[in-house]
């Protein structure tokens, strides 16, 4: 009795939280992960998202309760307690910086925000603020959102496994189903994704009531390291498109967990205070096991049920009365995830059946909200309605066809809006094939791997009749193969910084002109490639091309900036592989090539221009040379190399009066050479060309 009336309670206060006038200005709670190196955090205007669909602007923000460890001062002033009837309206989010305490306690605050006609929001919202780094975390700037994935930014981009179709109803029947998933992971392998999307129905999981195998999770984690593959977890839970995935003993006790609907197939009753305490410990008991079991990290987020805002076969189940508990059922269980060990972003997908999910910032345990689109429409992901653009949200399209023949576009278009791009699915097992023809491989009642060319007609449902060409394989493969080569810089690249070219995939000869950030660019191709240019946060230009011969020129370009041609390595580094001049202000690419533009090496140059007495010879070499070390008025005791973007690519102690070198394996290009002393912190350098 006592569980129900807190059940209650907690519904009430989820009930308050939706119902939120339209003409209220809306914020968003937020987590702040502050490193243990550093002794403050300075707030940027995100980290207080501000929305109003009428479109007033930001006017201020009251605090409404101070943290109870660590300090908060605003203009470098401590902030005292304020309340809303009489608050302290501060105008400047970024003049707001928290301080930790000795012992670095986590603890919270929260605040409002006053619109241009003077409208405070409704809730107050939290700002958590925490010491242990999360292994998946969403980073708010003050250009944009995105995931840090282990420190580093991560594209949300990837393609679904549909697993629970391949093993049908329980995981365990077929033993032979269960050993051969891995090649779902090699398939996706073979064409070129690093990350995919598993689900994982709770009645796969939960085999009785409190007795769990996870036998399913242990061939998942396995077929990741095999294949160096990220996770995206899939929670299948009481919500799932409308349906269910309880367990047994939940389904066929319909006394304690009543049905919406006398359908046989409608969902549980969520607002069912025992279905709560149920799912919460299955999703607890999912993430103690992986804090125990994924020491690689392979799973880098979790999606929270899935399309919740389904129809199903209960028309009125999520508009007639089950919303409100819906929303409590995420974020009951994204509190879960978020308090576990093994703590990470939580993320929602909606089907469409709702237009606006601006109220989905009032849930602690969810990070973002994405929509499943399922349309072929360029315009819907150009105007932005392919997914929810809000100022807390990391923007991006859960689900989209992957038997679209223009699906290189389509992702295209959403990292062009700085957004992420999920494809549905990788095929359709032989079972469902008679209702969809999805995938990136055909289906067949073999169960064969074939991969779609590009000669046949499919569509999302078979009785369908606006068919149309399938996506080619070899092209999805080239595409990823250039994207992830520079996938963590377009994870961070917001909108404004970014160009995509061709995206209407119908010219043969593309000749286009698009600004990017403060650059305008002219892309040509004689065959039809796609293409896609942004300035990352340093200031540089990436360029990338999907076809041979695609050129990028320029209306103008800064004297000092250089040219290599590579990829960024897991570290997010870059990596030359060759060079390439610009020739007046024009860039040549080949097929999937990406280029780095950069003035970074100009420090380099200014200094080897200044008076050196090291010199090197012969010059140009294969590795092997020597210096003239006996006009240097110093011992040097250290020698580096670096390449033209600054990396540090071979480094040597000096210990004698070494004068001769053999460096073997090095590049052909332009490298910098360095010796120095460090006692005297004295330095001569030169360059010297690697033939």
């Amino acid at each position: 009795m006592k569980r129900q009336f807190i059940s209650c309670s907690v519904m009430l206060l989820v009930m308050s939280i939706m119902h939120i006038y339209a003409q209220q200005p809306l914020s968003a709670h937020n987590t702040i992960y502050i490193p243990a190196t550093s002794t403050s955090y300075s707030f940027v205007n995100n980290d207080f998202a501000f929305y109003k669909s009428t479109g007033d602007s930001f006017a201020g923000l009251v605090i409404t309760a101070l943290p109870a460890a660590g300090t908060l001062t605003y203009n470098g002033i401590v902030v005292s307690q304020t309340d809303v009837s009489q608050a302290t309206v501060f105008t400047d989010r970024t003049k707001f910086i928290f301080t930790p305490d000795i012992i670095r306690t986590a603890t919270t605050f929260s605040f409002k925000l006053k619109d241009s006609k003077s409208v405070i929001t409704a809730l107050s919202y939290t700002i958590s603020i925490k010491y242990s780094i999360p292994i998946s975390k969403l980073v708010r700037t003050a250009t944009t959102n995105y995931i840090d994935y282990k420190g580093l930014p991560y594209l949300v981009y990837g393609i679904q496994l549909r697993i629970d179709d391949y093993l049908g109803t329980s995981p365990y029947s077929d033993a032979t189903k269960l050993a051969n998933v891995y090649q779902y992971f090699q398939k996706a392998s073979l064409a070129g994704f690093k990350d995919v999307s598993v689900p994982i129905p709770w009645n796969y999981i939960e085999t009785a009531d409190n007795t769990f195998n996870f036998t399913l999770i242990d061939s998942y984690l396995a077929s990741a390291n095999a294949y160096n593959l990220r996770l995206q977890f899939l929670w299948f839970g009481s919500d799932v498109c409308g349906w269910s995935n309880v367990p047994t003993y939940i389904s066929g006790n319909k006394t304690t967990y009543p049905l919406i609907s006398t359908v046989s197939s409608a969902p549980v009753v969520l607002s069912t205070p025992n279905l709560i305490v149920k799912e919460t410990r299955a999703v607890g008991a999912l993430m103690n096991y992986l804090a125990l079991k994924d020491v690689n990290k392979r799973v880098v987020l979790i999606q929270v049920e899935n399309e919740p805002d389904h129809i199903g076969p209960t028309p009125t189940m999520w508009a007639g009365g089950q919303k409100t508990a819906g929303y409590h059922m995420l974020d009951t269980l994204g509190q879960v995830i978020h308090k576990s060990a093994a703590d990470m972003v939580t993320r929602v997908n909606l089907a469409g059946y709702t237009s606006d999910a601006s109220d989905f910032g009032s849930l602690k345990g969810i990070n973002m909200v994405g929509r499943d689109f399922y349309a072929n429409a360029l315009t819907s992901f150009q105007s932005g309605s392919g997914y929810f653009g809000y100022p807390w949200n990391v923007n991006y399209t859960p689900e989209n066809g992957s038997q679209y023949n223009d699906i290189i576009n389509l992702a295209l278009a959403a990292f062009d809006k700085g957004a992420g791009y999920l494809n549905y699915e990788l095929r359709t097992t032989a079972w469902r094939a008679s209702q969809y023809d999805l995938g990136l491989y055909r289906s067949t009642v073999n169960n064969d791997w074939i991969p779609r060319d590009g000669t046949q007609t499919v569509a999302y449902s078979l009785t369908n009749t606006n068919f149309q060409t399938e996506v080619n394989m070899s092209e999805v493969q080239d595409f990823n193969t250039m994207i992830y080569k520079a996938d963590k810089r377009i994870a961070m690249s917001p909108d404004s910084k970014n160009a995509a070219f061709n995206l209407s995939n119908a010219q043969t000869t593309v000749n286009e002109t698009k600004t990017f950030s403060s650059y305008t660019v002219t892309y040509t191709s004689a065959v039809g490639g796609e293409a896609f240019a942004l300035e990352d946060e340093n200031g540089d230009i990436i360029l990338m091309s999907l076809k041979d011969n695609s050129s990028f020129t320029f209306q103008s370009l800064p004297a000092n900036l250089h040219i290599s041609i590579g990829s960024f390595d897991n570290n997010n580094n870059w990596q030359q592989t060759s060079s390439r001049a610009i020739v007046g202000n024009n860039v040549t690419l080949n097929a999937k090539e990406v280029a780095l533009i950069t003035s970074k090496v100009t420090s380099l140059i200014e200094e080897v221009k200044k008076p050196t007495k090291l010199i090197l010879y012969p010059n140009p070499s294969h590795g092997k040379f020597s210096m003239n070390l006996s006009d240097l008025d110093f011992k040097p005791t250290t020698l580096e190399l670096n390449s033209l973007d600054s990396r540090l690519v071979y480094s040597e102690k000096l210990i004698g009066n070494e004068t001769s070198f053999n460096i073997p394996g090095l590049k052909q290009g332009l490298y910098l050479l360095k010796i120095s002393d460090v006692r005297s912190n004295k330095i001569a350098i030169n360059t010297i060309i690697i033939n």
